[in-house]
């Protein structure tokens, strides 16, 4: 859904006069934070997939280490357009999987085939089945993106897809520092 919402603020962006280039001069603190968080999931992933027992035993801690770094860098760059609703999705995505064992139940009905086959062999570590036990179970990948393939998705994820969408349209549309060069100079002392 990332990919969906930065490609639709572009689109949209450019549709209301905005300027790719803008993107450019987005200030972003601490952005290491990100790729740290990212990189800790998709090793989770990862070393899961390929039978790692540790990951399953660690799996909420080294989640919710993750999440710690992904609040951090929302609270250092709070400044930004979109910013409550990245946070309002993280929030959300991070109580729904600490309150499951550490990973995200799924639903799998209108899901991908091959998806639902890795999720009953139990290869991947931060996706569970959505069962009747699951707590929160609203908060949960639930939603289904039939296209191009079938893949679930959470309310949590809809905030976040929001957000992006948020920062990257509110960014474009900003003047280029050129412009209120220009604006400035043309003032009448």
């Amino acid at each position: 859904m990332l990919y969906e919402a930065i490609f639709l603020a572009i689109i949209a962006g450019w549709i209301a006069k905005g300027k790719i280039l803008n993107l450019t001069h987005l200030k972003l603190y601490h952005i290491w934070l990100v790729f740290a968080a990212f990189i800790m999931q998709t090793g989770m992933e990862y070393l899961g997939s390929r039978g790692i027992q540790y990951v399953y035993d660690y799996r909420m801690v080294l989640y919710g280490f993750s999440y710690l770094l992904l609040f951090i860098f929302l609270w250092i760059n709070r400044h930004l357009p979109g910013n409550i609703l990245l946070a309002l999705g993280f929030v959300l995505n991070f109580l729904v999987i600490m309150f499951n064992g550490g990973a995200m139940p799924v639903q799998l009905e209108g899901l991908d085939p091959a998806y639902v086959t890795m999720l009953q062999n139990n290869e991947l570590p931060t996706y569970r089945i959505l069962e009747s036990s699951t707590t929160l179970p609203w908060l949960a990948d639930v939603l289904i993106n039939p296209w191009p393939i079938g893949k679930a998705f959470s309310i949590g994820d809809v905030f976040i897809s929001i957000g992006i969408f948020w920062l990257v349209f509110k960014t474009m549309r900003q003047p280029s520092l050129s412009a209120k060069v220009i604006s400035v100079r043309r003032l009448k002392l």
